[in-house]
């Protein structure tokens, strides 16, 4: 077919061109888009951010100046932050546009790397472009906070592309795994993928040529486990093999990890091939699945089929087994083998997708270059209008993360949890709807009154509206949720110090003496209110 020759033919800036004037038309209306959701903990209420602390960066877990303990540990990632919030403070187009040129950055890699391994420049470039415009990919790109998997995933190419280079760039590969591993944990698939892409350039699976290859990959996965041993010992703030910070029927069985990553794959797919429903809270709408269904079963059945014929086919059609292995490596973080933060989000799919747009454009190209003139018109027709339509959802998606209330409301009409209720009131309170917060918040505690922070945020409305009595009856009903839910002891005490209320202090005193017996961490804060 005449394009794809000139496509082969093309220059490649000239291409690269095409494929960053692309990342610029889908994403251009993230430019506008605000920060918010964990955009407040990573970002700009992050203290370690706002003062750009490079060794809290390095030393502690993303959120522990917030106040929220989590065992993140991303200090590039921090890094990148904390500049931007020198340089411009929380103004969103500087995090968006960043988001957006990173992104830009990773499909061209992606089309040198592709290209170099198959010599084939429209697959290359075919499968670019879906990793671009695909709408699964905006929770990575349209989310500040998201820009963990754009970085890591850049970092992640560099080292696969100059493992290739000889003499000095060789030795670069390595410091790009390094800043790959420092921007997001993911990374750890890296070395399995250095592996992977020489043994298909190669177009060889015997066992002299994987002996070789193993030797050239050996250094990566010496850094990767030096790493993943650091996390699980002196970086390991919050029990790094268990996300959750507590043993669940989910983060205690390995099986029913794993069985329930199985069964959620068609879902992945379904995203991949439909991307009609875009949302966040997928986690409240996931079923855990103890025992072995058909679905698992299936998809067990035909990874083990595919990965047989791929074998079988290995020295005529190289790109089927890379593009199956890529999937399946690019998915071991995510899974379950280790219980991470969440079970399903959308933004675990930015690995792995490349595996299939490699697949879906190779298959594509065979029908456009099928001797059938009809077979190639018909193909062409849908390429363009597919890569059209994918576009169109991913500006659409990106429209819906512009700012708290248009994002939290469409999050809603999807899954319905008392976390998205909390967020919403607190946009409704920002706008200082102070009505709307309270109908909202109250929506949330009759779903599920089981969060501290909703009471809190609630008691701080009826503050500012000075119902001081109900703020109180919020505060205490905080606390009974949560014992150890701080914040409520400094409101109360201000609040009975305001009112003139001894009786009061002198409670807030001696819950907070007794918390401090049980946990010395409490201290401070008892020293805090005494001083006042």
């Amino acid at each position: 077919m005449l394009l794809i020759e000139k496509i082969k033919q093309a220059s490649n800036l000239y291409l690269v061109t095409f494929l960053f004037f692309i990342t610029l038309i889908v994403y251009a209306n993230t430019l506008v888009n605000g920060l918010f959701f964990d955009d407040e903990h990573f970002i700009y209420d992050n203290p370690s951010v706002k003062t750009l602390s490079i060794g809290d960066f390095f030393t502690k877990s993303l959120t522990s100046e917030s106040g929220e303990i989590s065992n993140y540990y991303r200090p590039l990632l921090f890094l990148s932050f904390g500049l931007q919030y020198q340089l411009f403070q929380d103004i969103g187009f500087i995090y968006h546009i960043t988001s957006f040129v990173f992104h830009a950055f990773n499909g061209i890699l992606l089309y040198f790397l592709i290209s170099k391994i198959f010599k084939n420049k429209f697959v290359a470039l075919l499968t670019s472009i879906f990793f671009i415009v695909h709408p699964v990919q905006t929770e990575a790109i349209a989310y500040a906070s998201g820009f963990g998997d754009p970085l890591s995933f850049f970092f992640m190419m560099l080292s696969i592309l100059f493992s290739f280079q000889k003499g000095k760039q060789f030795f670069l590969s390595f410091v790009f795994l390094l800043c790959a591993l420092l921007s997001k944990e993911i990374a750890l698939i890296t070395p399995f993928l250095i592996l992977l892409s020489h043994m298909t350039i190669n177009k060889n699976l015997s066992k002299k040529i994987f002996l070789n290859t193993l030797r050239t990959a050996a250094p990566y996965f010496a850094i990767a486990i030096l790493y993943f041993i650091l996390r699980i010992t002196l970086l390991n703030f919050n029990n790094t093999l268990n996300f959750y910070g507590y043993e669940n029927e989910y983060s205690g069985n390995l099986f029913v990890r794993l069985n329930t990553f199985l069964n959620l794959l068609p879902l992945y797919f379904q995203l991949l091939l439909y991307p009609k429903d875009l949302f966040i809270e997928r986690d409240a709408t996931i079923q855990i699945y103890k025992s072995i269904t058909p679905v698992s079963f299936l998809m067990i059945s035909f990874f083990i089929t595919f990965i047989g014929i791929s074998i079988k086919y290995f020295k005529q059609y190289p790109l089927l087994l890379y593009s199956v292995c890529w999937f399946i490596m690019a998915f071991g973080p995510t899974s379950g083998i280790i219980p991470i933060n969440g079970i399903f989000y959308e933004h675990f799919l930015y690995f792995p997708s490349v595996g299939f747009f490699l697949i879906v454009s190779f298959l594509l190209n065979l029908l456009l270059t099928h001797k059938n003139s009809l077979v190639s018109i018909t193909t062409s027709l849908i390429v363009v209008t597919l890569i059209v339509l994918l576009s169109f959802r991913t500006i659409m998606r990106n429209s819906e993360w512009n700012n708290p209330i248009t994002f939290y409301k469409q999050t809603l009409t999807h899954a319905e949890t008392a976390r998205v209720y909390n967020n919403l009131a607190m946009a409704y309170s920002d706008t200082k709807d102070y009505e709307k917060a309270i109908d909202t918040y109250r929506n949330g505690i009759n779903l599920s009154d089981s969060y501290a922070e909703t009471h809190y945020n609630l008691a701080n409305v009826y503050i500012t509206t000075n119902n001081v009595k109900k703020a109180e009856e919020e505060y205490k009903k905080s606390l009974a949720i949560n014992k150890g839910f701080y914040l409520s002891y400094i409101k109360l005490y201000t609040l009975y110090k305001n009112t003139n209320n001894t009786e009061g202090i002198k409670k807030v005193i001696k819950d907070v003496e007794e918390l401090t017996r049980e946990n010395k961490n409490f201290l401070a804060l008892l020293e805090e209110l005494k001083k006042q």
